[in-house]
């Protein structure tokens, strides 16, 4: 190759570095929690509290969870049959509408009905809002940015040391092009550190909501329900454990297809569901939000 071809495989990598840092930089400030310093922690709604947790899928197991506790429907062979016909919130009441008139469904269709829901999305909306979340649109194209960063960083630096060996060292130009190309691609490099999304699934008044929630223990979670909304489907008997986990396997396709856009993404604000693990938020940012977020731990 000419020594000009070497120049552009040095160049063109470490400016679309650089650019995809300033992308990285503004995608920072969006996902930034819009609520205010002042703002306590804290959530309304045991949905709520499962998303923190757990993200979306957790979110699914509660109210499954929730509506068979209180005896409103039975779950066996990975069936749904309702028994009392009551829905005390719209996530209830999607549901039960996925039941409609033939009154017994496969589990696995309630649970993707729940995922694909606008009342799910509300849900995870409102905790944007609160500050309790990150948004997982912006956090996922954050994190596309930095990494087209370090990529185009990397190409530029292993292409400078071939360009110098493949060019005429003693012309000024093309020796000052090589190390261009190079400090380009240490720059965005060292630059993509710093503007690295953080490694918690939370912001800072998430952490602290679900940490009040765990140790508190507040009559919102002081339920069956609740415990799988702070911990997953492991408290459960083997036998209702088995049949959300199947259901969560089987259902995945159809909530991979959904337009929640909280799956995985929400850098995730979710790392799976069905989990026999109380790990928590841990685990998030893997992903639902749009998901992925990505709250926490298997759920």
């Amino acid at each position: 190759m000419s020594a000009m071809t070497w120049l552009a495989l040095t160049i063109v990598p470490g400016v679309v570095a650089l650019l995809s840092l300033l992308q990285a930089g503004r995608r920072r400030s969006g996902s930034r929690p819009s609520a205010p310093v002042t703002a306590k922690p804290g959530v309304g709604t045991l949905a709520e509290a499962a998303f923190l947790a757990g993200g979306p899928k957790r979110v699914a197991d509660t109210v499954l969870v929730a509506l068979w506790e209180d005896e409103r429907v039975t779950i066996e062979n990975d069936e749904m049959r309702v028994v009392r016909p009551v829905a005390r919130d719209p996530l209830e009441r999607v549901a039960m509408g996925s039941v409609g008139e033939s009154w017994g469904v496969p589990l696995k269709r309630v649970r993707a009905d729940i995922l694909a829901s606008r009342a799910l999305r509300d849900v995870a909306d409102g905790l944007v809002a609160r500050g309790l979340i990150y948004p997982p649109e912006e956090r996922a194209a954050w994190e596309h940015a930095i990494r087209s960063a370090r990529l185009m960083a990397g190409l530029a630096l292993l292409a400078a040391p071939l360009a110098l060996a493949n060019i005429d060292t003693g012309s000024t130009p093309a020796l000052s092009g090589a190390l261009l190309g190079f400090a380009l691609g240490a720059a965005a490099l060292l630059g993509s550190w710093v503007l690295a999304p953080p490694s918690s699934a939370l912001p800072p008044l998430g952490y602290e909501t679900l940490r009040q929630l765990r140790e508190q223990r507040p009559p919102l979670v002081d339920s069956e329900a609740g415990l799988v909304a702070l911990g997953g489907v492991a408290v459960l008997s083997r036998k209702l454990r088995r049949s959300l986990k199947s259901a969560a396997v089987e259902g995945g396709q159809a909530h991979t297809s959904s337009s929640t856009g909280w799956a995985v993404g929400c850098g995730s604000v979710d790392a799976g569901s069905g989990g026999d693990s109380g790990g928590g938020a841990s685990g998030c940012g893997s992903s639902c939000g749009g998901g992925g977020g990505c709250g926490g731990g298997g759920g």
